[in-house]
């Protein structure tokens, strides 16, 4: 187990922290669980800023509404050990929460599929970058399809690895055979925008600004995620617009150049969009074929990591402590990141609250 408070990830003065848990596979068994009875539901829908879950016809709203269907940790280590037929324990465990609540997130587990209702995962163009637990204990990542209930992996043969899979499950792919994959390439898959982009809040009714141009506009959002200026249709009193920028640091300018400024006219707004800041859960393998957690506390929308900086984040991983995470996924972000070891709750987003 390893922890540093070193690298420059967040902004402000938020207590940020950073946690390492290196798995070799050979010792100790990665194995992927979800709560069952959650498999097919409709997840979390999104109507601008409102979340909620559904049950029956009434709306769960907030993060307790959200999550009041869903099983505590404690509740997975106990149907884990409870019902393993090999009586192992758990040692470590890391969250999952995008699984079962949002769409792309897909896992493969002994032969099942889950996923949320409506997800399209026999149709899908782009691959699933998946994190692999094969029968003989190795643990990789690939690009994987689904299709004819088989697993085929993303090469130029196709190849079917069903027999020799016992898990998979899906993250928006960080780094890929010892390259940083940048947000912008594979924005579709990122079902809430504010985990890539620092979107000034306006309200309830109007919402994050430029969030639902960005949804819409697949051109614009690459050029947002490129830190370029963009220009966004703009209704509001200005000097509420002004308010809301200042509070996330942007700063107004003449002439929009560099990444936090932006300039207001009567009807359009020019802005270099800041990058997110939140919480993030990544799982990773290194070049030894070990794999490698790495928890990012902070505080959703104020502190945390940007994530057009989890290469450099790598990196510095490598400097420090010698460990070359060739390939990386995103598993979850926000108030969902954990990650329990050894009997003690290591990292949550009830330990970020504090400064430095």
């Amino acid at each position: 187990m390893l922890e540093c408070c070193t690298f420059n990830l967040s902004e402000g003065k938020a207590k940020v922290e950073l946690k390492i848990l290196e798995i070799a596979p050979v010792k100790v068994n990665v194995v992927i669980k979800v709560q069952e009875e959650l498999k097919d539901a409709p997840g979390i829908l999104r109507e601008g800023t409102l979340a909620y879950t559904l049950a029956g016809r009434d709306k769960r709203i907030g993060d307790s509404g959200i999550r009041d269907s869903t099983i505590t940790y404690h509740d997975h280590i106990s149907r884990f050990e409870r019902n393993d037929l090999q009586g192992r324990k758990v040692l470590g465990f890391v969250g999952n929460g995008d699984l079962l609540m949002n769409p792309w997130f897909v896992a493969w587990i002994e032969g099942e599929l889950f996923h949320v209702k409506d997800e399209p995962v026999y149709r899908r163009r782009a691959p699933y970058s998946s994190l692999i637990v094969w029968k003989d204990g190795r643990v990789s990542t690939e690009n994987i399809y689904f299709r004819g209930g088989k697993i085929k992996l993303d090469d130029p043969l196709g190849r079917n690895i069903t027999k020799d899979v016992v898990y998979t499950t899906y993250g928006q792919r960080l780094m890929e055979r010892g390259r940083f994959v940048p947000p912008y390439e594979i924005s579709e898959q990122y079902y809430d925008l504010r985990h890539l982009v620092l979107f000034p809040f306006f309200s309830d009714q109007e919402g994050y600004l430029g969030l639902n141009q960005l949804e819409m506009d697949s051109r614009m959002r690459e050029d947002a995620l490129k830190k370029l200026p963009v220009k966004l249709d703009f209704r509001a009193d200005k000097d509420r617009a002004r308010k809301a920028m200042i509070e996330k640091n942007y700063q107004e300018v003449a002439k929009v150049e560099k990444e936090g400024q932006f300039r207001i006219t009567e009807d359009k707004i020019f802005i270099i969009f800041k990058s997110g800041l939140f919480p993030h859960n990544i799982i990773g393998t290194t070049d030894k074929g070990r794999v490698v957690s790495i928890v990012v506390t902070g505080w959703s929308n104020t502190a945390g990591l940007m994530l057009d900086k989890v290469g450099k984040l790598l990196d510095g991983i490598k400097e420090k402590h010698g460990l070359n995470i060739k390939d990386a996924i995103l598993l979850d972000n926000g108030g969902d990141v954990m990650m329990h070891y050894r009997g003690n709750m290591i990292a949550s987003l009830s330990l970020s609250m504090g400064h430095c």
